[in-house]
């Protein structure tokens, strides 16, 4: 008999698999590629069409799902799903035709978990008042974890284990997951009446057109970012260990960025903004120092040179 645990634990460990193996995968994926003798260009071709796959396997999946009860079946194969993959992807990364279609594939059922996942914790929390920012906290540690630790690693036994360390993450993502949860998510009885707003009606709202405007240069800013970030840093010497810690900063100070500056990034209620102007200087200093940052990077990196 499996062995049963709170919604809160099994929500926790399954964050924790979850966004341990995504820890390693989103930045050190690109240095993978490029250690199979894959060029900048296909990377980011690759790159480009797994977010299009993201994309569509999120929506894919999710629709699948009629019943609070298939919440965490989903979960389940969905890691191992991934799991395989990456597999595939690791035993086929000479051919670049199998690759594709493996990383499509694992996009697709990886891209899921995330939105999945926040569901459960939704209806746990109207359930049973499931506290899902004490979760989510473990998610973003997790990650830190996996990007760190497992940098080290990647950075002692090589680049050509970093889909072997993110299948074995999975399935160890899996094997957590096969705990039983008590109480288990339930269904909401009754019908919920609620007025359809069709896509066309949202885009002629000038605030929600702006919301997407701005969703989409961060989300593009993002995307180049954990494509091309990797390799950048590589290109300058820094080591894949190297860049495990400056990953895991930078989600560390995300982290206290949310909880230690909540008045100067709060929305104010005026419905001409839907970002704080409080937000967007601190967003444009940072942008501004970064060419410094790198500069900086290259000198320490020059320091540690041996005279030829």
């Amino acid at each position: 008999m499996l062995m049963r645990i709170s919604p809160f634990n099994w929500l926790a460990l399954s964050f924790l698999g979850y966004y341990c193996a995504y820890g390693v995968f989103l930045p050190l994926f690109p240095a993978w590629l490029k250690q199979q003798a894959y060029d900048a260009e296909t990377i980011g071709l690759l790159l480009a069409s797994a977010y299009v796959f993201r994309f569509i396997g999120g929506i894919f999946f999710s629709g699948l799902i009629k019943r609070a009860s298939g919440l965490i079946r989903t979960l389940r194969y969905l890691a191992w799903a991934g799991c395989l993959t990456m597999l595939l992807m690791g035993w086929f990364s000479h051919s670049f035709i199998l690759l594709f279609g493996g990383l499509m594939l694992f996009s697709m059922v990886n891209a899921a978990g995330m939105p999945i996942g926040d569901s459960l914790a939704t209806t746990w929390q109207q359930q049973i008042g499931l506290d899902y920012g004490k979760v989510r906290l473990i998610g973003s540690a997790a990650f830190v974890v996996g990007v760190v630790l497992f940098g080290q690693v990647v950075g002692y036994l090589g680049e050509s284990t970093i889909p072997w360390i993110i299948a074995t993450l999975l399935a160890l993502n899996g094997i957590l997951q096969l705990l039983q949860p008590q109480p288990m998510p339930l269904d909401i009885t009754g019908k919920a009446h609620e007025a359809s707003i069709g896509f066309v009606t949202l885009l002629k709202d000038p605030t929600t057109t702006r919301l997407l405007l701005a969703i989409a240069l961060i989300q593009g800013s993002h995307a180049a970012y954990y494509a091309y970030s990797v390799l950048y840093w590589q290109s300058l010497g820094i080591s894949v260990s190297v860049t495990g810690l400056l990953w895991g900063l930078s989600v560390i100070a995300e982290i206290a960025l949310f909880f230690s500056l909540p008045g100067y990034l709060k929305i104010p209620p005026s419905p001409d903004y839907f970002i704080s102007p409080g937000l967007l200087p601190l967003c444009a200093g940072c942008a501004s120092l970064m060419p410094m940052y790198y500069g900086k990077l290259r000198c320490c990196n020059v320091c540690t040179v041996s005279p030829m």
